[in-house]
């Protein structure tokens, strides 16, 4: 922000991802005035760095795209996916979120958000009420819309250099599978140059994100401050008032008249604090630098409750070389792949939903590494991480973060498993793979596995056999996109205390709120959706609560 910091404002808001903008946005709308605190010097948090969408049942798009929904349909499938864990997954709090959604996202629609509509089914289309269609994000948007925010929003430990549409990311996935993929890359390439020699920035996936969200906040009149490192909340007459925080090496105390709005992330990168709670700390997360949890603690200090710290958006992640984490979805779920264990054994589906593959990693083997195994026909069709499809850094093989061999027997050898014990393994999955049943753990059997898998191979898209040399190993990690756990609020998004009574003027959502979710991760944008909505939420609340 240009000019000084101001002493009082009607609102608050902690952090700068989806759901901290998109209260600011509400709040601006409804005529108060808003600051935004951000503790590192890059605004989008972990929202940035993400694919960028939002799950929100029965939603608007959907019945424009002929995708039925209803309000029914969302209960059944959330309450089945969610279960009762506790009070954050209360029917008041989900009611909330099923109600509030379709609302928030018209809303957003009026105030000039340019949504796109998604073909992605729900993570768990064996459950009633399962649908296509919930997913929402953003299309590309121009930088340049942005202005000097551009330079401060947050980017990709290693973001893609080209601008593709959603529905052309299986021609990057597997660009030799099929003619039509590789047609499909040269409209991406040509794309990324008209791009390039415009001179203008193309914002795709989180980054679109927050883009549209940022727009949208500054056009309401929000404030941004960066390097805003929250220490305490302050409470007089009752009421949550005051946010201290510290900025270029001096404590700085900011009146809140109306809210304070916590939506900074969760405590994925607060070691000390996971391992109060959860059985690993966080060094396989993929959150943004700033998502150490002290809002949390300043909340919790007042008195403030929590709910499901012990939980977490977990995702299977590799460490690269240059130590930063990368999610694994698509490689763990394409042909010619599997997981097997320290023991040599394979124990889960690895086409799963990445939040419960997770799961069973961290409840499998706790902290301790997987091998993820591929034969030369995974590393030849099929993208890895941020490379493309047959693309081998010397340095992946050198540095001994990909391992090589030219028979399962040397692979055995050199990353220290029984060798007889992996043949048997992989004899067992190639077994499978033939007859396109995996009749151990079920990959490949439902909608949500095939939708990562190669469409192309048969007969299960899922499962290839492993038998074409060389072989290639990757030491996989139970990681995360975030921790799930976090301050109690009610339907409204105020934060409860221990009590059961809500603590006047503060409110939570996004990660650092206890998510509706409970353990499960129901759709694509699991996160983002709900975080938004309960941040509209409470907005609302605290503008209608003065007059606004």
């Amino acid at each position: 922000m240009t000019g000084s910091i101001p002493s009082t404002v009607d609102v608050v808001v902690v952090g700068s991802g989806a759901a901290a903008l998109a209260g600011a946005i509400t709040a601006g709308n409804a005529g108060l005035s808003v600051l935004i605190l951000e503790k590192t010097d890059r605004w989008g948090g972990t929202t940035a760095c993400s694919g960028g969408g939002m799950w929100v049942p029965n939603h608007p798009l959907m019945a424009e795209n002929g995708m039925a929904d209803s309000r029914a349909e969302s209960w059944d499938y959330l309450t089945n996916a969610a279960g009762d864990c506790g009070p954050a997954t209360s029917p008041d709090r989900m009611a909330a979120f099923i109600d509030a959604g379709p609302e928030m996202v018209a809303h957003f629609g009026h105030l000039g958000m340019r949504w796109e509509f998604t073909y992605y089914p729900d993570y768990y289309p064996q459950l009633p009420g399962a649908k296509v269609g919930r997913g929402l994000a953003c299309p590309i948007i121009d930088g340049s819309e942005l202005g000097e925010d551009l330079k401060t929003l947050r980017q990709q430990d290693h973001p893609i250099p080209l601008v593709f549409e959603r529905h052309e990311f299986m021609a990057l996935l597997a660009p030799f599978r099929k003619f039509g993929h590789l047609w499909m890359l040269a409209r991406i390439i040509a794309r990324t140059l008209r791009w390039k020699l415009s001179g203008r920035t193309a914002l795709l996936a989180g980054r679109a994100t927050m883009g549209e969200l940022m727009r949208l906040a500054r056009k309401s009149g929000a404030d941004l401050l960066l390097e805003a490192d929250v220490e305490a909340f302050e409470r007089r007459d009752g009421r949550v008032d005051t946010v201290l925080f510290r900025h270029n090496g001096r404590h700085v105390r900011v009146q809140a008249r109306k809210a304070v709005l916590v939506a900074a992330g969760g405590y994925s990168r607060n070691d000390a604090f996971r391992r109060r709670y959860q059985p690993i700390g966080g060094e396989f997360t993929t959150t943004a630098p700033g998502d150490t949890g002290q809002p949390i603690e300043a909340a919790m200090a007042l008195g403030a409750d929590t709910a499901l710290m012990e939980e977490g958006w977990w995702m299977p992640v590799v460490r690269l070389p240059d130590g930063n984490n990368s999610l694994t979805l698509t490689e763990r779920s394409l042909p010619h792949s599997l997981i097997v264990d320290q023991q040599a054994q394979r124990y889960l589906n690895e086409a799963q939903p990445y939040c419960d593959c997770g799961r069973a990693m961290l409840d499998h083997a706790g902290a301790e590494a997987s091998w993820l195994i591929m034969d030369s026909r995974h590393r030849n069709n099929y993208a890895f991480t941020y490379l493309g499809a047959r693309q081998m850094p010397r340095e992946w093989l050198d540095g001994g973060f990909m391992i090589k061999a030219a028979s399962l027997r040397e692979l055995a050898e050199k990353t220290g498993l029984d060798a007889d014990a992996l043949s048997a393994t992989i004899d067992r999955f190639n077994g499978f793979a033939r007859k396109g049943v995996d009749e151990d753990f079920q990959r490949g059997g439902n909608r949500f596995d095939n939708g990562w898998g190669d469409p192309f191979h048969g007969p299960n898209p899922n499962l290839g056999t492993l038998e074409k040399p060389p072989f290639y190993a990757i030491r996989i990690w139970p990681g995360d996109l975030g921790t799930k756990g976090g301050l109690l609020t009610d339907g409204d998004g105020r934060v409860m205390d221990r009590e059961g009574q809500p603590i006047a003027g503060l409110y939570a959502a996004g990660n650092s709120a206890a998510s509706v979710m409970g353990r499960c991760y129901p759709g694509p944008g699991g996160t983002l959706g709900p975080g938004m909505v309960y941040a509209w939420l409470a907005m609302r609340h605290a503008a209608a609560e003065h007059g606004k």
